[in-house]
């Protein structure tokens, strides 16, 4: 069971940073200083995901969608690393994980 919900865990956390659309997706960057702001867009044009970068680092909220707009998963970083407490959705649930640099102390 612990091993499954980590496979799950992992496959939601790298589809944040590497989305399964095969066609390109468009980016947008606005750059305040050293806080830069991204947007990803699906091929549809719905956002994909978005979220901060300071110094080079993923930094504060990240939520990913899904083609939908649907919230697929709310998490934060910082200084690059997975902290505090993400949610996975699906059409049945919603599953929670706490980090604390970058590493699961706890999923309820």
């Amino acid at each position: 069971m612990t091993r499954g919900l980590i496979y799950t865990v992992s496959f939601l956390i790298m589809s944040i940073c590497y989305p399964f659309d095969d066609n390109k997706n468009k980016i947008e960057y606005s750059k305040n200083g050293n806080l830069i702001n991204v947007i990803e867009y699906h091929s549809n044009g719905t956002i994909s995901q978005k979220g901060s970068i300071f110094n080079g680092k993923l930094e504060g909220k990240w939520v990913s969608f899904d083609k939908n707009g649907n919230e697929l998963v709310v998490g934060f970083y910082k200084n690059g690393k997975k902290e505090g407490k993400w949610s996975f959705k699906n059409k049945n649930s919603v599953h929670q994980v706490n980090f604390k640099n970058n590493k699961i102390i706890s999923n309820f």
